[in-house]
């Protein structure tokens, strides 16, 4: 089951979503963290966009139930009612998308799907009005009142030259080639891999030469421009067009991209994941504990050896020990600590003298 979306995907997605272009929204629902934007659409009728923060997005035909409006979803209502879409993009290759929204003035609804997921309300010049989470980041802030600032992306994957390809993959100190692109150019590792078999390279290599460079850059031209062909294969990757890394997997097409999400996506399933991925943290977590507890238990064990061996040489070496002790209780009779220390400097047995400690350091 699909759980989240890559830039690549949102960028065939989002071509999907311009049915919705001057559709009227007039009704917003909210649980948690999952919304549906109701929408009006002329000779069309309704249309529903199903968001999953962080992740996930699409079209959908289905209205599930939700509870009563209440906290960001009356704001959104309040902001957005019967407001027309006027347009849709996607940020760069960044998974922003922005709408715009028209009546007597303009806003601009932004929908960020990465880390926490965020809907950030904007008037045109992209003053923040409200947001779904306010937060504050090294080199951003989301805050009323702040201009919005998008992420920045050294190179856009979309509108990428032959030359800034070879450049990020000369100053890439990634281990492969197929972790250079997932990064680097924000691909993720299913597309990567896509491009490397396109290419007919080695995801392993490190360094490729201008005969691959040039291959890579062709699959890259093929990649993001092909024609939205809408599979769901028997492994349960949701894709937008076939892959030729899984030329040998049975697969089922669909009449669109969201409907090929949509139909395989239920509300029911993402919280059954967030509820195993809250398991799987937890399990984490224990684990990291029983591996502490398993060091500090051979740190004991260790300990424990040690000691014994320590014991085991006082009870070989009683005598003179107990010689040495009773010779240092007369000669502090007569003498101060520093006068002692002076004179045993050099003792083969008797290292050191900590009198504040009470502690004797010989060497058996």
């Amino acid at each position: 089951m699909k759980t989240e979306l890559s830039a690549l995907e949102l960028h065939y997605l989002i071509k999907e979503f311009d049915i919705l272009i001057n559709g009227k929204i007039n009704k917003v629902h909210q649980q948690q963290k999952e919304f549906l934007f109701g929408f009006h659409i002329p000779n069309i009728g309704k249309k529903f966009l199903k968001l999953f923060l962080p992740k996930l997005i699409f079209l959908t035909n289905e209205k599930a139930d939700y509870e009563e409006a209440k906290g960001f979803c009356v704001v959104l209502r309040k902001q957005l009612n019967n407001f027309r879409l006027r347009g849709i993009k996607q940020i760069d290759f960044e998974r922003i998308i922005e709408f715009v929204f028209e009546k007597e003035h303009k806003i601009k609804l932004i929908i960020e799907l990465f880390g926490q997921g965020n809907i950030i309300l904007c008037d045109e010049n992209y003053n923040i009005i409200n947001a779904f989470v306010f937060h504050k980041w090294k080199d951003r802030e989301i805050k009323k009142g702040l201009i919005y600032n998008f992420p920045k992306r050294e190179c856009n994957f979309l509108k990428l030259t032959k030359e800034q390809l070879k450049e990020v993959l000369e100053n890439s100190n990634k281990e492969n080639i197929v972790k250079t692109l997932a990064l680097n150019l924000g691909l993720g590792g299913l597309y990567s891999e896509e491009l490397c078999v396109l290419a007919n390279i080695d995801k392993k290599k490190k360094k490729l030469n201008e005969n691959e460079i040039n291959d890579l850059y062709k699959a890259i031209q093929e990649l993001k421009d092909k024609k939205i062909n809408a599979i769901l294969y028997s492994n349960n990757e949701i894709v937008p067009f076939l892959l030729k890394q899984f030329e040998n997997i049975e697969y089922k097409k669909y009449n669109s991209f969201n409907e090929v999400i949509s139909s395989n996506i239920t509300s029911k399933g993402i919280k059954e994941r967030k509820i195993n991925e809250r398991f799987q943290k937890e399990i984490e977590k224990i684990n990291r504990i029983i591996e502490e507890q398993g060091k500090t238990i051979k740190g004991f064990e260790k300990s424990i050896e040690e000691n014994e061996r320590k014991g085991q040489l006082i009870y070989e070496k009683y005598q003179l020990i107990d010689s040495i002790l009773k010779e240092l209780t007369e000669i502090r009779k007569k003498h101060s600590w520093q006068e002692i220390k002076e004179k045993l400097k050099g003792h083969k047995i008797i290292k050191e003298i900590n009198e504040k400690e009470g502690k004797i350091t010989i060497e058996l």
